[in-house]
């Protein structure tokens, strides 16, 4: 059913740019992952300073759901503190 869906909006040219700038977001998003090491290394950064920052990295996509939940009880401006102070 999903690959009918898909053939559905790939005909419909109004949806093929959406399509595209979905997709490359989705799969493409991860790409510059295995390239960030080597900028770090040219900033000066050593091993255990980018072991450190890759932790407070994925840190904020565990802290998401809880930022979520802050968000729609409290309201957009206090989770924006939250986040800017952690």
């Amino acid at each position: 059913e999903q690959v009918l869906y898909v053939h559905l909006f790939a005909r419909d040219k109004r949806l093929r740019g959406p399509m595209l700038v979905v997709w490359v977001a989705i799969f493409g998003g991860g790409l510059h992952a295995p390239v960030t090491v080597f900028y770090y290394k040219e900033l000066g950064l050593g091993p255990k300073d980018i072991g450190v920052l890759s932790f407070v990295v994925s840190l904020g996509v565990y802290l998401s759901p809880a930022y979520g939940l802050v968000q729609d009880k409290l309201g957009g401006f206090v989770a924006m503190g939250l986040a800017a102070a952690f």
